[in-house]
């Protein structure tokens, strides 16, 4: 995007002027250096899902009963598979996460805090892991509907069978990344629901939940931590610790969509 390779340059820039002043090059290359993308208009940008997107989603045979979770997830069925392709979706709606940080998450990632929350860890400290930046690493709470959903439980089932991911299913792409593939799957997941549109991919999930962060008037500091979006920079966010799982959990386990009914995907008694 035009934001992104504006960021990669703006830190070439910097870093090719260090190397002017330190006597390294005579000039500087990058310069006059300007990002070849487009800037997006504000219609372009990526966009929230509405409730009605949702609902849709929510209530396809992945969710509601398909054949299987591979080629026949489109096809209604007697199966309720719940691995990757069920849970990464609803995560991403229930936390904001990146969608590669949910999909490289591993089972020890998923712990209880001092005042008794479950929350994701979201680090980099395994092989293969990856973070977008330092903000990135954090401790995400998994909200009640997830545990309602039988979240924990799929922790267990996976931890019985003694794999390490939480979701080994889900393959890397050549990247490396993991969301690379589950990517290009969801978006055909929202094209064989009629709901691809440019602005409306994976993403779209992280407008959604920062919408609702503010419905429950949630500070922007709390939510820049729950989200892992970096602050403004200034000098008070550099002291102290900032806020912990458990307070973080004040404001998370608060948010629901109104209009939004996904009681049939809770765990039966």
């Amino acid at each position: 995007s035009f934001e992104s390779q504006s960021q990669h340059i703006g830190t070439l820039r910097n870093v090719l002027e260090q190397a002017v002043a330190d006597g390294v090059i005579s000039s500087n290359p990058a310069r006059t250096l300007k990002p070849i993308a487009k800037k997006e208009t504000h219609k372009k940008k990526r966009e929230p899902f509405t409730i009605e997107e949702l609902k849709r989603l929510f209530s396809a045979p992945l969710y509601t009963g398909c054949v299987d979770d591979k080629r026949n997830y489109k096809k209604p069925g007697p199966n309720h598979p719940r691995r990757g392709r069920y849970w990464v979706p609803l995560i991403a709606l229930y936390t904001g996460m990146r969608l590669n940080e949910i999909c490289q998450l591993r089972v020890a990632d998923v712990r209880v805090s001092e005042g008794g929350n479950d929350f994701l860890a979201v680090t980099d400290e395994a092989e293969g892991m990856s973070l977008k930046n330092p903000s990135s690493q954090r401790a995400v709470p998994i909200h009640p509907d997830l545990i309602r959903m039988g979240f924990l439980r799929h922790r267990d089932e996976v931890a019985k069978a003694g794999k390490t991911d939480l979701f080994p299913e889900l393959e890397a792409g050549s990247t490396g990344y993991r969301s690379d593939i589950f990517s290009k799957w969801f978006g055909r997941f929202l094209e064989s629901l009629d709901m691809k549109k440019e602005q409306n991919g994976v993403h779209a999930f992280r407008h959604t939940f920062r919408d609702a962060l503010r419905r429950v008037e949630a500070p922007k500091e709390i939510t820049d931590r729950l989200g892992g979006w970096a602050g403004d920079g200034s000098v008070q966010e550099s002291y102290g610790a900032g806020y912990d799982v458990d307070h973080l959990a004040r404001y998370l386990n608060k948010i629901s969509y109104p209009g939004l009914d996904l009681s049939h995907l809770y765990e039966k008694d």
